[in-house]
This record gives C-alpha cells, sequence and structure tokens, in this order.
C-alpha cells in the first residue's frame, strides 16, 4: 500500500536478511512425485485440488487482471506457464495452511462469518445496509450456493485468522528502522560519463574473412526455420470488460503498533476523532491535516493522496477500502481501524459509471455466460467433426457455419497471427501426424478461441546464403568489437582517475540523487553511485552497461538527512514489522510443505501451457 515499503522492498529485504530465520527451498524436481487422475490438479496430504477447482481459481485471476488493465490485456498474456504455477502455487499455500489451522482447532464462529458478509459492500443496498435479496442474486449470477459460498468463505477467514498470527508476530530492531529510514533519505551527488560504443565503430578493423569463419562457425543461426501453411476453422469469444469505478482515496494514518495495548489504541482513536472535528468544521483543510499529522510516510507529503483506485486496490484493508467506497465525493469517514492503525479517509474525484453502464455490463455478463456455454459446445462438435474426417475440415466448417481460414507461414516458434502462436497448437501442427499424414489436429483451445488446423504446405529447414547474410554478420561482428574496445578504453579511464590522475574528458553538471529519486541518472550509473565507499571524496566507480558501453560514475557529496521524526520512524517500523511478518509466514508455509506430502498432475498443467 505505501510507497516507502513499495519504493525500497529490495533495501528492506537486505537489511531483514541477517535477521531472518533461514528459509527451505525445496527443488522443481521433488514438486512432480506421481501420475493423477486427469481431474486431480494436485494432492496436499491426501486432499486434493481438482482440475475443476484450479480451473474456476486461474479464470478468477485472469479476470483480476484484465479489470486492472481495462479489458484491455492480450489473452495469450493471461494464459502463461508463470501465471497456472503462481495460481497453483497460491491453491496449495491455502490447503497447507488450512490443514495447520485444523490441526491448530482454529474456527470461525457463525457470527464472525455474518458479521464478515454484512460488511461486504457488495451485498449492501441503496441505503448502506445488508440486503438478503441483493447477497441472493449476486451468488445466482455467480452460479453458487449460499451453502458453498459461506463455505468458501470461512475456509478463507480460518486461513487468513491463521496467517495473521504468524505474519503479525514479526520483529525488526529499532536499529534497523533507523538506518533504512537515513540511507531511504540519503542524497549524493553524482556525475556520469558515458562511453558510448558508436565512438569506437570507426576504431575497429576486421580480418577479411571474419564474416566467412563466423557464418561457418554459427551455421545454425543462418538456417531458414521450417514453414507451414495452414487452413484452419475457428470461432472465438472475446469477453470485454468496462472499466471499473476508481475513486481519488486520500487518508491521514495514526499508526497503532500491532502489540500495542487497549490503552494506546484508544489514544489514536481519541486523536482521530478530534482530527474528523476539526476536518468537519473545514473539510478542505484534508490535505494539509494530513501533511502535519499522517504518519504514513508515503503519502503524507501528499497530502494523504493515495492515487485513484479501484475497487481490489486495497484489498489488504478490507475495513478501509469499504469505507471509501462508501462515501461520497468530497465526503470525510472515518476513524477506522486496520493493521496499521487508525485512519481518517477522504474521497475526491470519482469516475464512476452511470446505472444504465452497470445494467448493460450486467447484461453483457449474463449473454457472456451463455455464449461460454455455447462456444464449448461448438468446441466438443468441432473436436469431434475434425476427427471423424481426418483428411478435411471443410465439413466442420458447414456444419458449425464457421469460415475456413488460411493462415500465413508458421514456424515451430510462431507467426505473424497472435491466435495462432499457441504453443499447444504449433505442436500439433508440426507433429508427424499434421507433417506425414496430413491429418487434422485435434481441437486446440488458444484462450480466445478453439481451433483446429490442417498443414496444406510445407518447407523444411534451410540454410540462407553467405551473400545473404555477410554484411550483416560484419555489422554484427563490428559492434561486438566496439563494445569491447568500449569496456577496456573505460575499465583504463577509471583505474587512471581512481589513482587521481586526468582521465581526459570534463565530467557534466553532477546531479544530486537518492535512492528513490533516480533525478533522471541511468540505473547502472544510480547502482554504482550508491555502492561506493565514501570515506573519500571524490571516489569513482564504472561498469559496463547492458545496452552496450560503459559508465563511469563520480560521488563527489554524500548529504546526509537530518533524524526522522518519531512519528514517522515509528510508522517505518511498523511496515517493516509487517514484511517481517510476511517473511516468517513464508517460512512457516516452506515448514509446512515439508512435512507434507505434495504432489502436482504435471501432465495436466503442461497440457495446459502448451
Amino acid at each position: 500500500m505505501f510507497d516507502f515499503v513499495q519504493k525500497n522492498r529490495r533495501l528492506i529485504q537486505i537489511f531483514l536478511f541477517l535477521c531472518l530465520i533461514p528459509f527451505a527451498f525445496f527443488g522443481v524436481d521433488a514438486y512432480f512425485r506421481s501420475d493423477m487422475g486427469a481431474q486431480t490438479a494436485a494432492s496436499v496430504g491426501g486432499v486434493t485440488i481438482s482440475a475443476q477447482e484450479f480451473d474456476r481459481a486461474l479464470r478468477e485471476r485472469q479476470n483480476q487482471l484484465r479489470q486492472m488493465a481495462g479489458g484491455t490485456l492480450d489473452p495469450q498474456l493471461l494464459d502463461t506457464p508463470e501465471l497456472r504455477y503462481a495460481v497453483l502455487e497460491n491453491l496449495l499455500q491455502q490447503r497447507l495452511l488450512l490443514g495447520e489451522a485444523v490441526r491448530e482447532r482454529v474456527v470461525v464462529p457463525d457470527a464472525a462469518l455474518r458479521q464478515y458478509l454484512t460488511s461486504v459492500q457488495y451485498f449492501r443496498d441503496e441505503t448502506g445496509k445488508f440486503s438478503p435479496e441483493r447477497y441472493q442474486e449476486l451468488l445466482r449470477a455467480r452460479g453458487e450456493t449460499p451453502v458453498n459460498f459461506e463455505n468458501g468463505v470461512r475456509r478463507e477467514l480460518i486461513i487468513g485468522t491463521l496467517a495473521d498470527a504468524y505474519g503479525e508476530t514479526g520483529f525488526v530492531p529499532q536499529t534497523v528502522a533507523r538506518r533504512l529510514a537515513s540511507l531511504n533519505e540519503q542524497q549524493r551527488e553524482v556525475s556520469v560519463h558515458v562511453l558510448s560504443p558508436e565512438a569506437y565503430l570507426s576504431a575497429v578493423k576486421l580480418e577479411p574473412d571474419a564474416a566467412r569463419k563466423y557464418y561457418d562457425s554459427h551455421a545454425a543461426e543462418f538456417q531458414t526455420p521450417e514453414q507451414e501453411e495452414l487452413k484452419e476453422a475457428y470461432e472465438a469469444n472475446r469477453a470485454l470488460y468496462a472499466r471499473a469505478e476508481q475513486r481519488r482515496i486520500s487518508h491521514i494514518l495514526i499508526a497503532v503498533d500491532p502489540k500495542a495495548g487497549e490503552e494506546d489504541k484508544k489514544a489514536a482513536r481519541v486523536k482521530a476523532d478530534r482530527l474528523l472535528a476539526e476536518l468537519k468544521v473545514n473539510p478542505a483543510a484534508f490535505a494539509a491535516v494530513a501533511k502535519r499529522e499522517s504518519q504514513d510516510p508515503g503519502s503524507a507529503a501528499k497530502g494523504g493522496d493515495l492515487g485513484l483506485l479501484p475497487r481490489g486496490a486495497l484489498n489488504d484493508m478490507p475495513a478501509l477500502e469499504d469505507l471509501a467506497f462508501s462515501l461520497t465525493p468530497g465526503e470525510t469517514g472515518g476513524p477506522v481501524a486496520t493493521r496499521f492503525g487508525v485512519h481518517l479517509v477522504r474521497v475526491g474525484e470519482v469516475k464512476a459509471r452511470s446505472f444504465d453502464e452497470v445494467k448493460a455490463q450486467l447484461e453483457a455478463e449474463i449473454r457472456k455466460r451463455k455464449a461460454q456455454k455455447r462456444f464449448a459446445e461448438m468446441g466438443e462438435q468441432l473436436s469431434s467433426l475434425a476427427f471423424e474426417t481426418p483428411d478435411s475440415l471443410k465439413l466442420a466448417a458447414e456444419k458449425l457455419k464457421l469460415p475456413l481460414q488460411t493462415s500465413g507461414w508458421l514456424t515451430r516458434s510462431g507467426g505473424a497471427d497472435k491466435l495462432l502462436d499457441n504453443p499447444k497448437l504449433l505442436k500439433a501442427v508440426f507433429s508427424e501426424e499434421s507433417l506425414k499424414d496430413r491429418r487434422n489436429t485435434d481441437a486446440v483451445d488458444v484462450g480466445s478461441a478453439i481451433v483446429a488446423a490442417r498443414v496444406v504446405d510445407h518447407k523444411p529447414v534451410g540454410t540462407k546464403p553467405f551473400d545473404d547474410v555477410s554484411a550483416d554478420i560484419s555489422r554484427q561482428l563490428t559492434r561486438e568489437r566496439a563494445i569491447q574496445l568500449a569496456a577496456e578504453d573505460g575499465r583504463a579511464r577509471l583505474a587512471k582517475l581512481k589513482a587521481g590522475a586526468d582521465a581526459g574528458f570534463a565530467w557534466p553538471a553532477p546531479k544530486l540523487a537518492s535512492r528513490g529519486d533516480a533525478q533522471g541518472l541511468p540505473l547502472p550509473a544510480l547502482m554504482q553511485a550508491f555502492k561506493l565507499d565514501t570515506e573519500k571524496l571524490p571516489a569513482y566507480a564504472g561498469t559496463e552497461d547492458p545496452r552496450g558501453g560503459f559508465v563511469l560514475v563520480r560521488v563527489s557529496k554524500v548529504a546526509q538527512p537530518d533524524a526522522a521524526a518519531p512519528d514517522k520512524l515509528r510508522a517505518v517500523s511498523q511496515q517493516l514489522s509487517q514484511l517481517r511478518g510476511q517473511e516468517e509466514l513464508a517460512a512457516v508455509i516452506g515448514s509446512l510443505r515439508g512435512r507434507t506430502d505434495v504432489n502436482v498432475n504435471s501432465t495436466l498443467l503442461e497440457n495446459k501451457k502448451q
């Protein structure tokens, strides 16, 4: 949530490294240990995760990503192996924590479940009260029964209770927090000189036969890939998502340590009540009060502004988010308590949708579910027809009223058509049955469509003639040598600078940069500047630029910040404790996995991701 931790996560992890409990990581080879039925995605301690549950979790995560991107994401980006394994890993961790919760006899009483459900904004009517009718309606729209939904919520609350028990006990010494705050605010006066490879191109002299030698020794680079032209029948159904309502949310935080006693919590609420009374008299003063009183180091300087956020962006603090999305534009509300402390919340700009837009989207969702059902039925038909008449797709196209389409050339690594650039489809197209027997492929789900294809032409692997590529080889070799020359010259100049000699160039005007504000400096230069020992100034460093060339860095001054104010230091310490708690929770999950038999259906996942 807070800018301070997000912008300095790597630095924070370095400082926490020495005080973290060692974490046991398990190799991928231990992750896949047994064959399972096609309907099982994984098992944890003998309890299965069904393929249906995995698919549902994957769809929910894909929908969340679509909504966060305003519905503009390429479907291919939402069907990657990385996303699939991340979803499965989340399910496995939930199962591990749930098993531990059962062993520890953690329960969620019915009263707590009711309290949670009645607090969910989606289930409230226009008056802000829980509506049983709306609750039932929304569950029907999701295709869920109240019993199944409430069991799922109860399970999540149990897992959350256990996770909080481990995650909120993180402790970080004040010296670490103080040092981190100081390092984050430290500024260094940095000058940068870049030795570009372009300046060395004229100095490169290649041997007359250099290109030919490279060509002969790197024959694989100049092979023309195997290619095919396809006739294919496909039908796609794409869901368009409207932009969710977004609100400009500001807050004032009165920080309270999670382990604080009732007296401290009461004092924070009293202070929040006092500030709220002040703001009711003068609502326009919210930003000024936030700058003066808020203990969130990431937003206080900005008048408490957290930005323009959609529903779900603050899901780690549901009480705060529910309040923010219940206020009218310009209204201030609170106090509301979270694990960070007590907050006052103000809503500014609201990018909302009209009732007609919401109604249209709901109707679209209903149509989409019907279309998905029809889509699945047509996919089954296409699969059957492609199998029954393996030497032609004409019958399938006629019965399904779909056009036969001809692709451009494809290689094993894909082609220009994004729809066909699918690993599983390409594997089917380049299989022996497709190439030699000219049989139809199976119907393949590529995410946004179901495609059956057949090969009509095939070009085997070939080699490009030397004359066609010799000029490109020479340019490549020349640039590679120029990069080497720039690096060699850069290291020689760096040695002169460290010895106190003239390096033969004038430094540009320095910039006063910090770890959080690069002032336009290249990232490699900034990293080198803050690695330097600044006991003796000026100090010099150098590094090869990943894009080519060499970067020379000079630090001529270090500006140490004043000691952090007690309230700011307290807020930083609290955030570090939260991060430490997350690390400890990860260690607990790792320990649970080490004691639990975890099996994953690798065949199912591989089939899905190809």
